[in-house]
């Protein structure tokens, strides 16, 4: 997916680099400079998907999707826009092997990120001396989950976005990694400025969100409903 927010987009794609083989066109086509799950560091193999329906009520929209392309490995992957402010990306993962499985957020030329894993803030820089949070990425349940982030890395490339063909140039990969059988990320990603009031709860069923003006309650035990 790409995000767009705040007047700029937030997560793009990392773009189309080149078309000649090499290192650079397998990072650029690859799996890993999307916004999307990978599975034991491979990309996704050539085939089918299937997705569930389109949700729509008074303040959100929800689309969910599921694919098979790693072998033995289901991905589902639910994403659900709250008004103008808030996403949750729901992505589960079912394998009945060991896998590291990493989710990869890419992030806009010249935002800079400030943080641990959990709120991970985003800041993008007007001059020299101010920035403005433009975004925060929230592990709502961050056990077991390693953040490995990446800017303007060659060998291999890693971090680089193509605005224009063959001109690479430094956009941060953020990778959240989690070594198990069966994976569940659930991630929050707060667009604009953040509310001091947001509180959230889980209970193996639901997702609880508060805000300043509204609640949500999001059901994700299945994710392509």
């Amino acid at each position: 997916f790409s995000l767009y927010g705040a007047g700029m987009a937030l997560m793009p794609d990392s773009g189309l680099y080149t078309y000649t083989p090499g290192s650079y066109r397998d990072y650029f086509h690859g799996t890993e400079s999307h916004n999307t799950v990978t599975v034991d560091g491979r990309d996704q193999n050539a085939g089918a998907v299937s997705h569930g329906k389109l949700h729509e009520g008074n303040g959100y929209v929800s689309q969910a999707a599921q694919h098979e392309l790693y072998d033995g490995v289901l991905h589902k992957r639910a994403l659900t826009l709250l008004g103008s402010k808030y996403v949750l990306v729901v992505d589960k993962l079912e394998s009945d092997k060991e896998h590291a499985y990493k989710q990869f957020f890419h992030l806009f030329p010249g935002a800079d990120i400030s943080g641990d894993a959990t709120p991970l803030r985003v800041l993008s820089h007007e001059n020299d001396k101010t920035s403005t949070e433009v975004m925060r990425i929230i592990q709502l349940l961050p056990g077991g989950i390693v953040l490995d982030p990446a800017i303007g890395q060659t060998d291999p490339p890693r971090g680089l976005c193509a605005l224009e063909y063959e001109k690479a140039v430094p956009c941060y990969s953020i990778g959240y990694g989690k070594r198990a059988s069966s994976a569940l990320f659930v991630t929050l990603v707060e667009i604009g400025g953040h509310d001091e009031d947001l509180r959230y709860t889980y209970d193996n069923r639901n997702i609880e969100l508060r805000t300043a003006s509204k609640v949500y309650t999001i059901n994700i035990t299945d994710s392509t409903s």
